[in-house]
């Protein structure tokens, strides 16, 4: 097979086996990007998706960051494609799998895209460990898993995920009031800046939550 034919066969398989599923949002997020510059031998265009455009913005960032690291060398992101398949299952000769209604629905929802499973930062995977799943928890407004994530080890509370954000600034956003009272009650900084220089109160006042602004003011 040539690395092209290579290419084309591992998106086929990516996209439609649920065995995909097992690589983490960093690999994900990598091969998005590879299959878009693989396609287009180029990096994104138009404006950086806003702040709160969580996964729009992480994609952007993982094909600019693909276009960068492989400008002028396609067989080569391609070749990184098929390496990354591997390790998650496919072999040459594999072929697509029809997973009948499960696999449209994931396909519907987001997934495929030449990728495998949709690209969503805020589902928990092993991948970054505690500090991965106090950031989904503050995100999600799942209050109890971040009492016990924070119980087992108090430093997570001010830690920034892999785009600067804090439990805080995340719980701010998405108006999750009883994670963003749990962070203040444990000492959560409501100083600490994101990459817009921008702190949990801000947020949460370009967002409109009132809620949240009341108790971080």
């Amino acid at each position: 097979m040539s690395t092209q034919e290579q290419f084309d066969a591992a998106v086929a398989w990516l996209s439609s086996s649920s065995q995909a599923s097992g690589l983490g949002n960093d690999k994900r997020l990598e091969l998005y990007g590879l299959f878009k510059f693989a396609n287009s031998s180029s990096g994104p265009t138009g404006s950086r998706p806003g702040i709160f455009s969580f996964e729009g913005r992480a994609k952007y960032d993982a094909w600019a960051r693909v276009a960068a690291e492989y400008d002028g060398r396609l067989d080569a992101a391609r070749a990184r494609y098929v390496e990354i398949a591997r390790s998650a299952g496919w072999a040459e000769g594999a072929e697509a799998v029809d997973e009948g209604e499960e696999g449209a629905e994931r396909k519907s929802s987001g997934g495929g895209g030449g990728f495998g499973p949709s690209v969503s930062m805020m589902v928990p995977t092993d991948e970054g460990g505690s500090q991965s799943l106090v950031h989904d928890a503050a995100a999600t407004g799942s209050t109890e898993t971040l009492r016990q994530i924070l119980a087992a080890d108090r430093a997570l509370l001010d830690a920034k995920d892999e785009f600067g954000f804090t439990p805080l600034h995340l719980a701010a956003d998405r108006g999750n009031v009883d994670a963003v009272k749990l962070l203040i009650s444990l000492g959560a900084d409501k100083s600490i800046l994101d990459p817009d220089e921008q702190t949990a109160l801000d947020i949460a006042t370009i967002s409109g939550r009132d809620d949240v602004v009341a108790l971080l003011s």
